[in-house]
């Protein structure tokens, strides 16, 4: 939320003259949000066809009041073929 709040802010009031230092801020927030939504909504999965495996940057999880459940089929560990 504070990621979407600070370039709305920057944006609608203007506390910064220079476009150019309110756009470098606003780039580094978006930047910032990519990779906060990578480690904890996207699933990336990169495919190789040609030797038929795949990997995954992260799996998903579904955390409870007292327990985090797993919820990715696959395992963690590294397979070479």
């Amino acid at each position: 939320v504070v990621l979407t709040i600070i370039p709305f802010f920057l944006v609608m009031a203007r506390p910064i003259e220079s476009p150019g230092y309110t756009a470098a801020i606003v780039l580094i927030c978006a930047f910032a949000q990519i990779l906060v939504h990578m480690v904890f909504f996207l699933h990336m999965i990169i495919f190789d066809d040609a030797s038929g495996l795949a990997m995954t940057l992260g799996r998903t999880s579904l955390i409870g009041a007292s327990v985090a459940e797993v919820l990715s089929s696959a395992g963690l560990e590294f397979v070479a073929r």
